[in-house]
């Protein structure tokens, strides 16, 4: 699934009210709707195949050669959550409010929930059925309601997260006390898994303002660290574009990138190992793709201070290439001895 970044169904408050949008009448966001209708384009999807691969489970791949810059996919949400203000009922927002507080975890693990048991049958059905959830994580596939707490322990933090929402919103809130804890922890982590962020995309009037949101298809696109698929979302007419970034052959699966175009940890421009940190703790997997496996080139950028140090002489000099700045490649820097100095001390490693 991807990370991965509709319309409103008849719910037990005023629907114009919820946070909810699902399949149906998709929203325009409060702009023109330029004609597209369906969630997915039957002219995009023809040049997709559905497939279960071993390694990444249920994605899709090129069933056609794809050119860089070619539309992939476009659909609109599945569904997509809304923020605080989607919430009108006062009492309500102060709830979730007050379990986010109690639980310390953040606002939007409620208004997952809030949008999912608000949706029609029809798409809290999609979602448990076409996203991945916590199963592959948890031993036998089962969580531990009834057993001590301990057992608990042993689950990812994301999944333990999914169940005390859950059981805080089966015992506060009403319109969750019909349906099973174990239901609600599912598509808590279908959304957490599989979501792609809109926080970015649409526009600052909090009026059209969406947090994130599931697509049929988009959603099960595998992560790659250097993917070969781009996602823009059009808040004009509710759309999400995915367009090659390049070329694709026939029968290659198609990537994402769960990562954020920012820096620092969890941003695209990582290294590896934060990268690798950043997708096991959000998204309960390791990568491995050919980003992942090759040398990490983030590490040839030195600090100021860098110097080699001459194993038969013992004098210093400059790791950094005369004409780029750069350090040699890992490969070739791990087998050199180098030291950095701040002015009060020196660091010395190899």
């Amino acid at each position: 699934g991807g990370a991965r970044p509709s319309s409103r169904q008849p719910l037990c408050c005023a629907a114009v009210h919820c946070g909810c949008r699902a399949v149906g009448d998709a929203p325009s966001f409060g702009a023109r709707d330029r004609g597209a209708a369906t969630p997915s384009s039957a002219a995009t999807m023809a040049q997709l195949q559905e497939v279960t691969d071993p390694l990444v489970g249920r994605t899709l791949r090129a069933a056609t050669p794809l050119r860089a810059g070619q539309l992939v996919i476009q659909e609109r949400p599945l569904i997509a959550v809304g923020g605080m203000y989607a919430v009108d009922d006062r009492a309500l927002r102060r709830l979730y409010r007050a379990g986010a507080a109690q639980l310390g975890c953040a606002l939007i693990s409620f208004l997952n929930l809030h949008a999912f048991v608000h949706a029609s049958k029809a798409v809290q059905d999609r979602i448990l059925d076409r996203f991945c959830s916590y199963e592959v994580h948890v031993p036998l596939g089962t969580l531990p309601w009834h057993e001590p707490p301990e057992r608990r322990l042993e689950l990812p933090k994301l999944v333990r997260l999914a169940m005390r929402v859950s059981e805080w919103c089966c015992e506060n809130i009403p319109c969750c006390a019909s349906i099973a804890p174990d239901v609600l922890a599912r598509a808590q982590c279908c959304f957490a898994l599989n979501s792609f962020s809109l926080s970015d995309w649409l526009p600052s009037d909090p009026a059209l303002l969406a947090e994130h949101a599931l697509f049929e298809q988009g959603s099960r696109l595998t992560h790659s660290c250097g993917s070969s698929a781009n996602t823009v979302y059009h808040c004009v007419n509710g759309l999400a574009e995915h367009r090659a970034t390049r070329d694709i052959v026939a029968g290659e699966i198609i990537t994402t990138s769960y990562l954020t175009d920012r820096g620092g940890l969890g941003g695209a421009m990582a290294g590896t190992a934060e990268r690798q940190q950043h997708l096991l703790e959000g998204y309960l997997f390791r990568c491995a793709c050919a980003r992942c496996a090759a040398p990490d080139l983030n590490r040839r950028f030195p600090c100021c201070a860098a110097r080699g140090v001459s194993e038969n002489s013992g004098e210093q000099f400059s790791l950094r290439h005369p004409e780029s700045g750069l350090l040699p490649l890992p490969s070739m820097a791990a087998k050199l001895e180098w030291t950095a100095s701040d002015g009060e001390k020196t660091v010395r490693r190899s």
